[in-house]
């Protein structure tokens, strides 16, 4: 008779190589998509732009990106993504997303495989590759190889310490009533899937299950289902946030999903209830291999629905923009000017690229539009600045590739005053949103408010007399102007800021006096940026001593609203 303890200590080892085996499975899921997410450039996104033009050519770079990335959650979101650059329709990026589901089974195949000698050797050839000076090129990919081996480790040690543990009552009990009842199989799935952030898992651990003894075919069947089903709802909490086309194809996603369920677990209830050969007697008659029934019961459910739905393919995009019509953030988020074809002429990339940056200024201007009205404010996180940071990381990934290309001297000047402009844009949306919420935190007294008044209403009016300077094809007169509404404003700034504190600092409280110190910097911090913005465009009768400038600002300060003139009737009020 064994002892006690052995069994126990066995248990114990059989239950830890279980849990070794899901973290090294969990882990290589994890460094194969994350590396493979980052193949995914911008160049690549163009590439499927330009080759799924039609249903059937969307559908074979989904069912790709579906191989390749393991993760329809993932394809999801670079699709919103090409989508959102203006790369893409809803119309056109709907088959990628039901093939996208078909190409994640893909790795299911591969695990129901006896694979282990060349996993083996393909941790050991990947773990020296990694050290190597000479294959740092290759380094995201040999990451990504290195996850996908470390996953077929951990899936034998699930499998080897699983199968001990399918001998023991208390387990084969518990298995038993989960088997008895489909529903609770269903449910325990799909929570899984949306735990753990990854259906694909869920079904690989039910597969290497049902190898071992502990699902019968079924119940993992009914558990695949579910995973799809989780696969749902978790791109559903991912994207209620989505607005717009975005959201579109995020809900027709979710609807690929429950459309599955609606018509192959009715499917399996009927077959179960009358014994006629439908959905799992074709699985069965396609392998009869525990693992590969797994696999092609993953396949049979998304090729299922991509049959149903690809037909359907106009009406549903009708259907979605009805229920979700594009917003007017996502056509402030989308580039009116840039386009790929425009990379092969660098001369007019550049002009280009010169409308959409002054696009962009007008979008963060715009964030200031709310600052500014007669009503008061309510108290927030600031301005919304989705639109406007969706535009500049379009922008600036159209002047990177832009980059790339051979220039003139001349031409690789204007890139670099593009760039230039690009980093100052940046600082600008940034600072404005810091900008926001400080007047907000103003509105807390009557001097503060008046302040953030006087501030918001100086600066927005600064903005707006810049922006017509910052046109391509401003010249040097209104480029002259608005440099001199942006030019030393430190001993303005100074006197006031030092009153305003003075005051504060025996009547308001800390925090207060810390806000409007705040309020000041930024202010003038966002005066220097304009100036920088305009730097590159001075006129020809500017000098950098500054003379040309002073005599302009008297002739700017008499037609255009600015910071000195505000401040000064309101610290004449104050005296």
């Amino acid at each position: 008779m064994i002892p006690q303890a052995t069994i126990l200590q066995a248990t114990i080892l059989h239950w830890a190589e279980v849990i070794a085996g899901l973290g090294l499975f969990f882990a290589g899921m994890e460094l194969l998509s994350g590396n493979l997410r980052s193949l995914t450039s911008r160049r690549f996104q163009r590439a499927v732009a330009s080759w799924t033009k039609r249903p059937g050519q969307g559908f074979l770079w989904g069912l790709l990106a579906g191989a390749v990335t393991q993760s329809s959650a993932v394809v999801t979101f670079v699709v919103v993504g090409l989508l959102m650059a203006g790369n893409l329709t809803v119309r056109r990026g709907l088959p990628i997303l039901l093939g996208c589901n078909l190409g994640v089974g893909a790795l299911l195949f591969v695990v129901s495989l006896e694979v282990g000698t060349a996993v083996l050797l393909l941790v050991g050839l990947v773990g020296i590759g990694v050290t190597l000076d000479r294959l740092q090129r290759w380094r995201t990919l040999l990451w990504a190889l290195f996850g996908v081996a470390l996953l077929f480790v951990g899936l034998d040690f699930v499998r080897s310490g699983s199968a001990p543990l399918a001998e023991t009552g208390l387990l084969r009990d518990a298995l038993a009533a989960t088997a008895d009842s489909a529903l609770l199989a269903f449910l325990i799935g799909a929570a899984l899937s949306v735990a753990v952030h990854s259906s694909l898992a869920v079904a690989v651990l039910a597969m290497s299950l049902a190898a071992a003894g502990l699902f019968g075919f079924e119940t993992a069947v009914m558990v695949i289902y579910a995973t799809n089903f989780g696969s749902g709802l978790r791109i559903l909490f991912l994207s209620w946030r989505l607005r717009g086309e975005a959201r579109q194809l995020a809900m027709f996603q979710v609807a690929a999903k429950v459309a599955g369920c609606l018509v192959f677990l009715p499917l399996f209830f009927l077959e179960r209830a009358t014994d006629w050969p439908l959905a799992l007697a074709l699985i069965e008659w396609l392998s009869p291999d525990a693992d590969q029934r797994i696999a092609w019961a993953f396949l049979l459910f998304n090729g299922g629905v991509a049959l149903l739905l690809l037909p359907l393919l106009a009406p549903a995009a009708r259907l979605l923009a009805r229920v979700w019509p594009r917003t007017a953030a996502e056509e402030a988020a989308r580039p009116a000017f840039l386009g790929d074809y425009a990379l092969d002429d660098p001369e007019l990339a550049l002009d280009l690229a010169a409308r959409e940056q002054h696009r962009l200024y007008l979008t963060i201007l715009g964030l200031l539009d709310p600052l500014v009205e007669e009503r008061q404010p309510a108290p927030g996180p600031g301005p919304d600045g989705r639109a406007a940071r969706e535009l500049l990381r379009v922008t600036q990934g159209f002047l990177d590739d832009l980059g790339r290309q051979a220039m003139t001297p001349r031409q690789y000047e204007r890139y670099y005053a593009r760039l230039d402009a690009q980093g100052h844009l940046e600082g600008l949306l940034a600072d404005v949103g810091r900008f926001a919420e400080v007047l907000a935190r103003l509105e807390a007294s009557a001097g503060g408010r008046r302040l953030g008044h006087l501030l918001g209403h100086s600066l927005h009016a600064v903005m707006h007399a810049c922006a017509e300077a910052l046109t391509p094809e401003a010249g040097p007169e209104e480029v002259a102007q608005a440099r001199a509404l942006t030019a030393d404003r430190g001993p303005v700034l100074r006197s006031v800021r030092e009153g305003y504190l003075g005051d504060s600092a025996r009547a308001e409280e800390p925090t207060l006096a810390g806000a409007m110190l705040t309020g000041f910097s930024l202010f003038e911090r966002l005066l220097l940026r304009l100036g920088a913005l305009l730097a590159r465009r001075a006129g020809p009768g500017e000098t950098r001593s500054g003379h040309g400038l002073s005599r302009t600002r008297e002739e700017a300060a008499e037609g255009i609203p600015c910071l000195p003139s505000l401040l000064a009737e309101f610290t004449k009020e104050r005296s």
